[in-house]
Formats: structure tokens, C-alpha cells, sequence
């Protein structure tokens, strides 16, 4: 189905660092596509379990995570003087607030729960 798509979807892998999230943002941006390939090979009952809402709040929060990481991909420049505002600006994404969703609520608890256990 892929080769039916203007754009090809990116995989996520275990090397790369930001992956998922370079994968969950070109499933957005192709899921309209991928809606009407499947609806013309009669196939739509394979997304038929998928709410976009799930990965647009995946995107969301990886979204800060991507940025910082290209950030501090500079070699050209110094990165060191922004450490901690990038620090700053993570921990605020992993910041719970009333409306958050259930999904995003989960994220920022466990999230930082994870990094500190792969510290130890």
C-alpha cells in the first residue's frame, strides 16, 4: 500500500534516537492518504482501530524531546550555555495540568520515572 502514497512513511528503529517520533509525524501527515488507499483496496477496516488523537498526543510530547535533540546535534556552535533552559522547557513539557488528557498524564508520570531508572 505504501507505494500507493505520495510520500513514503518513515519506521521506527532502535538506533535512532528520535524515531518514533520522526515515524508518528509521517503517519500524520500522510493519514488522509493512507485513509483513501484504503478505502479504494477495500481496507479501511485496517484503521479502523487507530485514533488520532493518540498520536497527535504522542507528537505533542515527543515533539520538545526532537527539538532539544537537534538542538545539541550542533558542532558548529557552542549548546552548553543552554542546557539548562532546554532542561527547563522538558521539565514543563512533563508538567501534569487539569486538562490534560488521561494519555498525556501518563506520559509526563512515567516518562521521568524511566530516565531515572536507566540512570541508576
Amino acid at each position: 500500500m505504501s507505494e500507493k502514497l505520495l510520500t513514503g512513511l518513515k519506521q521506527s528503529n532502535e538506533t535512532c534516537w528520535n524515531s518514533t517520533f520522526i515515524m508518528l509525524k509521517s503517519f500524520d501527515e500522510s493519514y488522509q492518504q493512507i485513509q483513501v488507499v484504503s478505502q479504494k483496496h477495500n481496507q479501511e477496516d485496517r484503521l479502523s482501530n487507530i485514533d488520532s488523537s493518540v498520536f497527535k498526543c504522542l507528537i505533542n510530547f515527543l515533539h520538545p524531546f526532537y527539538d532539544a535533540t537537534l538542538f545539541f546535534e550542533g558542532d558548529r556552535y557552542p549548546t552548553i550555555h543552554r542546557v539548562y533552559m532546554w532542561y527547563v522547557k522538558l521539565q514543563i513539557t512533563m508538567s501534569t495540568c487539569t486538562t490534560d488528557s488521561p494519555l498525556l498524564m501518563f506520559l509526563q508520570k512515567e516518562v521521568p520515572w524511566h530516565y531515572k531508572k536507566d540512570l541508576k
